[in-house]
């Protein structure tokens, strides 16, 4: 089972425990134990540091699995277009998320060699399909 998603709200109150930690630690030399009113700005200030941190981090590891995204749905769409060629069928996943990144591999390739007018052509087209729609379904 997928570990439960982490809310902005959930990282800041982690880091603010981390850095209240961090600062009590440190000034353990006073013995008592607790931050003062004086430890709140440096408890904040460090709590921004590390949240700041994690977001980069999480972005820079989002980035680099998404690098091999595309070359994976390629494969795939090469597969199937060989599996049409040599035998007129292909097995395709019915997983809707497979599904959608398919589509959208293929509208970005379709796309990108595609002249305005044609582009332009299938906007409308969309377009057309959107307002034929009823209750968010296709008739």
């Amino acid at each position: 089972m997928p570990a439960p998603a982490v809310t902005r709200d959930d990282l800041r109150f982690f880091c603010t425990a981390l850095s209240f930690a961090a600062i009590v630690i440190k000034d353990e030399k006073r013995g008592d134990g607790r931050a003062t009113s004086a430890d709140a700005g440096r408890i904040l200030h460090l709590a921004d540091l590390i949240e700041s941190f994690c977001a980069y981090a999480a972005v820079r590891h989002n980035e680099a699995a998404n690098q091999d995204e595309p070359v994976k749905i390629d494969a795939m769409i090469e597969r199937m277009k060989m599996d049409l060629r040599t035998r007129g069928e292909t097995d395709m996943d019915k997983d809707r998320a497979t599904l959608n990144r398919l589509h959208e591999r293929l509208h970005r390739r379709h796309v990108a060699h595609a002249g305005d007018d044609e582009i332009a052509d299938k906007v409308l087209a969309l377009l057309d399909a959107e307002l034929n729609c009823v209750d968010g379904k296709t008739p």
